[in-house]
């Protein structure tokens, strides 16, 4: 059995590097396709205000179980990613460094950015204090 678990993980990080699911923009900052292109352009700015130098990737619990199968990599945590029914997001990091973000497709705008900022509030402890 742990022969098998070995080639699978082999093989899987042969493909992530070859050609990751997820592709990180020149800020490092990716979205599913469930998470408006606008929220872009704060993520951006929020990860520089926070001084965030680590990639984020931002998902909908949707999209996420829709392409659990997708995922290639240290991303493959992001496919058995939930939330607490208590929870409108989450946020994790990956054996890579990188964080993802899951949020709840289904709140509002305003309830989405409130969302983020307190998410990426927990990537910035996490970044800036934690490992200080």
């Amino acid at each position: 059995m742990s022969a098998i678990k070995k080639q699978l993980e082999e093989d899987a990080a042969a493909k992530h590097a070859k050609d990751p699911f997820i592709k990180f923009d020149a800020d490092g900052v990716a979205l599913s396709e469930d998470v408006p292109a606008e929220y872009a352009s704060i993520i951006r700015e929020w990860k520089k205000l926070l001084k965030l130098d680590v990639p984020i990737y931002v998902s909908t619990i949707e999209d996420a179980r829709k392409n659990k199968d997708n995922f290639t990599g240290p991303h493959r945590a992001i496919g058995s990613g939930t939330l607490d029914p208590s929870e409108a997001g989450s946020t994790r990091r990956m054996e890579d460094g990188s964080y993802y973000i899951l949020l709840d497709k289904s709140a509002k705008k305003t309830k989405t950015l409130e969302i983020l900022a307190h998410e990426m509030g927990h990537i910035h402890q996490r970044v800036a204090f934690d490992n200080a």
